[in-house]
């Protein structure tokens, strides 16, 4: 459980899941400042989950957005019996269909955040974002090999 978790994540650093987003009262903020004062880490959030539970998530990292729609009724099955297993739609953020100027800026805003304390952590990933026109639009390649190397590191 979480005490379990804790404990291991106190001993040696490594990647946290913040899961069970669906039921009352979740705060997926509440949550990162949780990890951040029990832990001692600023968590480094990859995903924004958009509304209640995480049928909807905005890829920080690539700047997409991914949403899991209820899958096909399988052939030969007039009735469901049991939920068919999701399926997984994704578009790039600005054309998915329920993409707003609002939810464009806090993703924007978060990413922003995200490269930010990632320029903080890697040295190779700060001389790309100091020398970006436009350190938003830093091109998710880099990102991703600089969380890797953070990661790995054990310094987030």
């Amino acid at each position: 459980g979480g005490r379990t978790f804790l404990q291991a994540a106190r001993r040696a650093a490594c990647p946290a899941f913040i899961n069970k987003l669906d039921r009352d009262g979740a705060s997926f903020d509440r949550a990162l400042g949780s990890l951040q004062t029990r832990l001692g880490v600023r968590p480094l959030a990859l995903q924004l989950p958009l509304g209640e539970g995480a049928e909807r998530v905005v890829d920080l990292v690539q700047m997409r957005a991914l949403e899991w729609v209820p899958g096909p009724l399988p052939v030969g099955r007039s009735k469901q019996t049991r939920p068919n297993p999701p399926v997984l739609c994704e578009w790039p953020l600005a054309e998915a269909p329920f993409a707003t100027p609002e939810l464009l800026a806090r993703a924007t805003a978060r990413r922003l955040a995200l490269t930010e304390a990632v320029a903080e952590l890697d040295d190779e990933f700060a001389e790309a974002y100091l020398g970006a026109d436009e350190p938003a639009a830093i091109v998710a390649e880099l990102l991703g090999a600089a969380l890797r190397r953070v990661t790995l590191s054990g310094s987030a």
